[in-house]
C-alpha cells in the first residue's frame, strides 16, 4: 500500500487525501503534495517520522497523541448491513421457504464483517487534528481510540481556546 495522508488545503478549505512519502535531507522533510483542485502545495511535519521515515507521530500537526483503527470505509460496512437487512426482510415476507433461512442474510453480514476485519490495514490517526495515515512503517506501537484521552484532548483545546 502506498503511504497516504490526509492533510487539510487551506485555500479549497477541505480535507485531502494524498499520497505522501517522507524524504529527509538531514533534519529537514523534503517531500511536497499538490492539491489536485488548486494546486496549492501541501507538506507534512519533520516531527511526525524518524530518521529512517518511520511514523512516531502526526505528519500534519507532530502530535504524539495518536490511535490506531481499521481503514475500512464506514460507507461499505453500513451498505453490507442495509443489503443484508433488506434480504432478511424479504425472506421473512416470503413463507414459502424454512423460517432457519431468513437469517442465512446475517451470518452472511457477520463473516462478511470478520473477513474485513483480519484483511483491511490499520490508519493511525491523530486525536488533536482529523489527519489520517496509511500505509507508513511505524517507529512505535499505536494503542486503539481511547474516549477518555479523546475527552482529555478535546477539553485542553477548549481552555486553550478560551484563555486565548
Amino acid at each position: 500500500m502506498r503511504p497516504t495522508l490526509t492533510l487539510y488545503c487551506k485555500q479549497c478549505q477541505v480535507w485531502r487525501r494524498l499520497p505522501f512519502e517522507p524524504r529527509f535531507t538531514g533534519s529537514e522533510l523534503k517531500h511536497q503534495s499538490m492539491c489536485p483542485k488548486c494546486q496549492a502545495a501541501l507538506s507534512g511535519k519533520r516531527g511526525g517520522f524518524d530518521a529512517e521515515g518511520r511514523q512516531i507521530g502526526c505528519g500534519w500537526c507532530e502530535s504524539k497523541d495518536l490511535y490506531r483503527r481499521k481503514a475500512f470505509p464506514k460507507g461499505q460496512g453500513i451498505g453490507i448491513v442495509v443489503v443484508a437487512a433488506a434480504a432478511t426482510l424479504v425472506l421473512a415476507w416470503q413463507e414459502i421457504q424454512p423460517p432457519w433461512l431468513v437469517y442465512v442474510p446475517l451470518v452472511g453480514a457477520a463473516l462478511a464483517d470478520a473477513v474485513l476485519y483480519f484483511v483491511t490495514p490499520d490508519a493511525i490517526c491523530c486525536y488533536r487534528c482529523p489527519c489520517v495515515h496509511q500505509g507508513y512503517p511505524l517507529g512505535r506501537e499505536f494503542a486503539p481510540y481511547d474516549h477518555a484521552k479523546a475527552d482529555q484532548i478535546r477539553l485542553e483545546k477548549g481552555a486553550q481556546k478560551a484563555s486565548a
